[in-house]
């Protein structure tokens, strides 16, 4: 069976649905190729714009009786403003939140782990280090990289 991919692109993955759906070209009546597959690259550089987006998008508030199984959970992090971004104390509550919501949302970045490297105050923003592992295929590759947030 021929593979409609090509096997110059075995390597990569699908590009989010999002993403896939978006018209790149809206002047364009049909793309010659339609836009779906990323390189190892494009798959990096899509997770850490993908994680940029979740973690500046905040969530709202769910009524303290919902169940949190079964329903959609609330794109984006909580507003991490009751906590103190200067003081290192909060930075292990918030660096678990932000896994959870990682898991959740960006599922090709397996065993997300965060750690909150300092907190700018005059940007009043965190920065946080990331790391995971992402599989393409029967490979797999650690990921590491630094993103800022604002935590309010």
């Amino acid at each position: 069976m021929i593979d409609p991919l090509g096997p110059q692109k075995r390597q990569g993955s699908l590009a989010p649905l999002f993403v896939r759906l978006t018209d790149h070209e809206p002047e364009v009546v049909s793309e010659i190729q339609p836009y779906g597959f990323l390189t190892p690259l494009e798959v990096k550089n899509s997770i850490f714009e993908e994680l940029g987006n979740l973690l500046n998008t905040r969530a709202t508030s769910q009524h303290p009786d919902q169940k949190p199984y079964g329903i959609m959970p609330h794109f984006g992090i909580e507003n991490f403003s009751i906590y103190d971004g200067i003081s290192s104390v909060s930075w292990p509550v918030i660096a678990t939140s932000l896994e959870a919501t990682i898991r959740t949302f960006e599922p090709r970045l397996h065993n997300p782990e965060v750690q909150v490297v300092s907190y700018n105050s005059m940007t009043q923003m965190l920065n946080l280090h990331i790391t995971g592992v992402i599989e393409m295929g029967m490979e797999k590759e650690r990921l590491s990289f630094h993103i800022n947030i604002n935590p309010s």
